[in-house]
């Protein structure tokens, strides 16, 4: 069983995190997965501040892979595999969290549906140029 410790507060800028699981190429919301039964999720700790609040959970899983992202502190790049890095280093360092590539595209298909689709269109586009 793995155990990891997430804090969702907001970062500067007002970028918020967002955090989710995969498991057998599935995508499952950080709210869905208690009740999937993919994780068990604790709340350990609650900071009340406003907009800036924000809670610390102690997160347990035995097979899904927990992931979380938030937007780079620049702003998306239009370019999937700059994405996937971000999301794959920002869960090594933020968290310890060892992430795929395959699970990062998951995290961002379903948490960054309109930017992903853009720097995939992109790329697309590129490969039509005359």
């Amino acid at each position: 069983m793995k155990k990891l410790i997430y804090n969702d507060g907001m970062l500067n800028r007002m970028r918020k995190k967002r955090a989710g699981f995969v498991m057998n190429g599935e995508y499952i919301p950080f709210n869905e997965s208690e009740e999937k039964k993919v994780a068990i999720i604790k709340k350990i700790k609650y900071k009340k501040a406003g907009i800036w609040s924000n809670t610390t959970y102690e997160i347990y899983t035995k097979s899904a892979t927990f992931i979380m992202g938030y937007e780079p502190f620049d702003g998306w790049p239009e370019d999937t595999e700059e994405m996937i890095k971000h999301i794959i280093r920002v869960n090594k360092l933020d968290i310890e969290n060892k992430v795929t590539r395959e699970e990062a595209k998951l995290f961002l298909e379903n948490e960054f549906p309109k930017t992903w689709a853009r720097a995939q269109e992109k790329e697309k586009r590129m490969g039509e140029l005359l």
